[in-house]
């Protein structure tokens, strides 16, 4: 393989003619072109420069190689001000997935903060669930993905991927607005045990209603399930049954509901942000930053709709 540099050299004697001016271009001593020469020549095994009194020309070889390292150098600067685009966030990719309700809020202002940060950065999302998301990260399909769990079901642990910590995402309780708890402050499960309850279809989210109403000491009388949060929240507002919510979704709350806390200790969901062991390119790092900056700016209680909003108190 050949050096680089002893080619950059050998195309500074030929732009100069002389070895001195190579010296004066590339600030070496004459005596240390001269080196870098003789190692060239040995390196291809053929006289590259004729030295003559008044001055150095290239030999046929030489003449060749001076043309190809045109080339390999052009291309060589091409990729060094590549490396430096994507190291300036100039250019890149981050490819984002998250849960459902992460897109209502907290991803679109991570969004926003790298649009203002980096504008040319290309960004792909995908709406993924908890699961496949941690394996799309490992198998490198996803370079950062927003996932939760809780403690009746924890996620698995993934070698090659590492987990941090974001928000914790208290449920609460939508009601219809004629409830005979509507108007109470703060509500606990065991309150709502004798009510009928409109449910998710399946996933982590269900698994948490239905450990934490046992856990209060009863289960669940469900009459509806649905994998929809917004026909979950019409079917409470025709009286159907009652729901439990993501803080993360208080921004889409209908107005003709109430929601209301459920005391100190709520089934919470555990948000964390989940990237490669692997060191993350640029772009993907910029995003990560964003939404971590996202989360400390608006973790889930501060999505909440101001007090002075009869739907909704916290």
């Amino acid at each position: 393989m050949l050096d680089v540099r002893r080619l950059r050299v050998l195309r500074e004697v030929a732009r100069h003619g002389s070895l001195s001016g190579a010296a004066d271009a590339l600030s070496f001593t004459q005596p240390a072109i001269s080196k870098q020469v003789a190692l060239l020549e040995r390196e291809v095994g053929l006289p590259l420069v004729h030295r003559t009194s008044r001055g150095v020309r290239l030999t046929e070889a030489g003449r060749v190689l001076v043309a190809h390292t045109d080339e390999v150098l052009a291309r060589l600067e091409a990729a060094e001000d590549a490396l430096h685009d994507l190291a300036g966030l100039r250019t890149g990719t981050a490819r984002l997935g998250a849960f459902p309700t992460a897109f209502i809020a907290l991803v679109p202002a991570a969004l926003r903060a790298l649009r203002l940060r980096a504008p040319t950065i290309e960004v792909e999302v995908r709406v993924v669930d908890p699961e496949p998301a941690l394996e799309q990260v490992r198998r490198g399909e996803l370079d950062l993905a927003l996932v939760y769990d809780h403690d009746f079901a924890a996620l698995p642990p993934h070698p090659g991927v590492e987990r941090h910590h974001l928000l914790d995402d208290p449920m609460l309780v939508a009601l219809p607005a004629d409830h005979p708890l509507a108007d109470q402050a703060t509500l606990t499960l065991t309150d709502l045990s004798e009510d009928r309850w409109i449910q998710g279809a399946s996933g982590p989210t269900t698994r948490l209603v239905e450990h934490a109403c046992l856990a209060a000491g009863f289960a669940p009388r469900v009459v509806v399930e649905t994998g929809d949060a917004m026909t979950a929240q019409g079917l409470v507002a025709a009286g159907v049954g009652i729901t439990l919510l993501p803080s993360l979704a208080l921004p889409t709350v209908r107005t003709d509901i109430r929601v209301r806390p459920l005391g100190e200790r709520p089934p919470t969901r555990r948000v964390s942000s989940v990237t490669s062991s692997a060191a993350l390119a640029p772009a993907a790092a910029a995003m990560r930053e964003s939404v971590q900056a996202a989360a400390r700016a608006a973790p889930a209680p501060a999505y909440a709709r101001s007090t002075s909003d009869p739907t909704v108190v916290v």
